[in-house]
């Protein structure tokens, strides 16, 4: 779903945090981003969409963007927050983005483009919504 140098170091400052020194790190906290991104998705998106992003390349740009924020904080916060607590600011600030644009794509107001389904977000409402009574007892024309 992530590929860690190209959608997660670039969210980490490099002088403090190489993401290739930390493998076994990098590779649980990215299994733990996906599992948030598809578990806060899996009530828009349908589960072949969501088991489809199972690569980079297959996963849609924005999720990636949202991913790599996520797992940045995620790992900044493990290797760095806890011996640097003035480094919690920064662990905290790439979460609330994260979890802001993931927010924004559960709600349909971002739009993934790459994805070509109609996204569910239970808050649109369609004629199916509605009964349709065959004899109303008053119509839009009525006058009281």
């Amino acid at each position: 779903m992530l590929h860690p140098t190209n959608d997660v170091q670039v969210h980490l400052p490099v002088d403090k945090f190489d993401i290739n020194d930390a493998p076994d790190d990098v590779s649980k906290v990215l299994l733990d981003t996906e599992r948030v991104i598809k578990g806060r998705l899996s009530g828009v998106y349908s589960p072949t969409t969501l088991a489809s992003w199972s690569s980079p390349s297959a996963t849609p740009e924005t999720i990636r963007a949202i991913g790599g924020r996520l797992a940045a904080a995620l790992l900044y916060r493990l290797r760095l927050a806890e011996d640097y607590p003035e480094d919690a600011a920064y662990a905290r600030l790439k979460y609330n983005e994260a979890m802001g644009m993931l927010e924004m794509v559960a709600t349909g107001a971002t739009v993934l483009p790459e994805v070509d389904e109609i996204v569910d977000t239970g808050m649109h409402l369609t004629q199916g919504n509605f009964v349709t009574l065959p004899n109303p007892k008053f119509a839009m024309d009525s006058e009281f």
